[in-house]
């Protein structure tokens, strides 16, 4: 690809509220960086209308973006008789690219090319067939979508506000309280910034405790967006722990007579590297330690931030400046009633390189609920407006449908490229907001597939295609 322009208008209602943001998400990554391309022109306007409030939704206007990028890339393909699949590998960014929004950066740990082809391989993209080749009423097709430049957190970016903070305590009994600010929104935060804190410690999982409380009494954390969670609030909670965990092998050391460089931690005691004692456990350290001869209570503090120049600063932590990106590919099998109009999804295989997978029932989740999101989007949730008076028609849950259990697809398969990323907490990215931003634009090419009509506007709802079809 050569060049690109693009112009994108966002109805932001009466109030500006997320609107600019939201259309800087929606022109950096939704249009400008999925591919590379030498020549690029983007105009982005946010208006005022009479509307309701447009504010963020997951993805920040990335699905978008990916819908119109990803429908114009399968009609390049089919109007030059080239593989979509074999297209998107020749212009995606691959590893040890330059970052194309990071100055300096490079995309060291990076698996967009084998998202690919592990996602073609094990969905069987080698079987697809030429565009409304089926015959009979009910038609079949395959399509996919991509994003090869994702952001894992706000880190790098020049006035986006990123930090995070955690504090580790240990207990006399062993035991650790974990306080942080992050919030679990369903994504499984509280037991994953556990897992992370449980082994940075050495300590068992269930010896963890998140503590759920707010900022007047843990350290602040930046809102929940932007796939940040495990990669930003990971790092201070890694950086936390090993800051307690260094203070509590100085007082075994005192205990042990042994040098803390020396010691470790397994299994909730603390040993001499390699000797065959039993150690000591942690609980018999922080009740000494807490004892009214010593006083001290053994608690660690890990914070990233933001400096004015992109860099990144924390304790026990010292991540690269660069945005740690992640990449992946949706693989999704439709059948189209061409009486009904109905599209339903019968499969659905996403490729995604997140890094280290420290949650893999976690991952799988964040998948499956960002592509029955991404399905409604794609089908069946539309807001519609009387022209006349502007007033909202679709006021409750029976007019504006969402899709449920019943119109998910029967198999929705993860595959999880692992492409450690040094600066994360153990190597892992972020995964969450791309596992909704990619289904729409799959889902409408898989139509396509099926019947050979493209659609241009969302939802593709039983009237368009009937209406496309000529049967309206």
């Amino acid at each position: 690809i050569t060049a690109r322009h693009a112009k994108s208008t966002l109805d932001c209602g009466a109030h500006a509220t997320h609107g600019t943001e939201v259309l800087m998400v929606h022109g950096l990554f939704g249009v400008i960086f999925p591919y590379k391309i030498p020549n690029l022109r983007w105009e982005g306007l946010v208006v005022y209308t009479n509307n309701i409030i447009g504010g963020g939704f997951r993805g920040y206007g990335c699905p978008q973006g990916c819908f119109a990028v990803e429908s114009q890339t399968d009609e390049i393909c089919e109007t030059l008789a080239l593989d979509p699949f074999e297209f998107r590998l020749k212009n995606g960014y691959q590893a040890g690219d330059r970052h194309p929004l990071i100055l300096g950066a490079k995309l060291d740990s990076y698996g967009f090319e084998e998202c690919l082809k592990r996602g073609a391989s094990q969905f069987g993209w080698s079987q697809r067939k030429p565009a409304n080749s089926d015959t009979g009423v009910r038609k079949r097709g395959i399509g996919f979508a991509s994003q090869s430049l994702w952001v894992s957190g706000c880190k790098g970016f020049p006035g986006m506000y990123e930090h995070s903070g955690a504090i580790v305590k240990f207990n006399p009994d062993g035991t650790v309280g974990l306080g942080t600010g992050a919030s679990d929104v369903g994504g499984g935060q509280t037991v994953i910034l556990s897992q992370i804190a449980a082994q940075e410690l050495g300590l068992p999982l269930e010896s963890v405790r998140m503590i759920a409380a707010d900022t007047d009494s843990v350290p602040y954390d930046a809102p929940m967006h932007a796939s940040r969670g495990t990669y930003s609030c990971g790092i201070a909670v890694k950086a936390a722990a090993a800051d307690a965990k260094q203070q509590l092998l100085k007082l075994a050391g005192t205990m042990l007579k042994a040098d803390a460089d020396a010691l470790e931690v397994r299994d909730g005691r603390i040993f001499v590297r390699g000797a065959s004692d039993a150690g000591i456990s942690v609980a018999d350290v922080i009740q000494m330690a807490e004892s009214s001869f010593s006083q001290s209570v053994v608690r660690g503090y890990g914070r990233i931030s933001v400096a004015e120049k992109g860099a990144i600063v924390g304790i026990s932590s010292q991540p690269p400046p660069g945005n740690p990106s992640p990449a992946s590919a949706e693989f999704v099998e439709v059948e189209v009633d061409t009486e009904t109009g109905e599209v339903h999804v019968l499969r659905a295989t996403f490729a995604h390189d997140l890094g280290k997978v420290i949650n893999p029932n976690a991952a799988e989740g964040q998948v499956e609920g960002g592509f029955q999101q991404g399905m409604g989007y794609a089908l069946m949730e539309n807001l519609v407006f009387d022209p006349e008076t502007g007033a909202c028609l679709t006021s409750d849950f029976l007019d504006y449908k969402m899709p449920t259990s019943m119109e998910m697809p029967p198999v929705i398969e993860s595959i999880f490229v692992e492409s450690h990323e040094p600066s994360g907490p153990f190597g892992a990215k972020s995964l969450a907001e791309q596992c909704a931003t990619l289904p729409a634009a799959a889902i409408s090419n898989a139509v396509y597939n099926a019947i050979g009509v493209r659609f241009r506007k969302l939802p593709i709802t039983p009237e368009s295609v009937l209406r496309a079809l000529g049967k309206l």
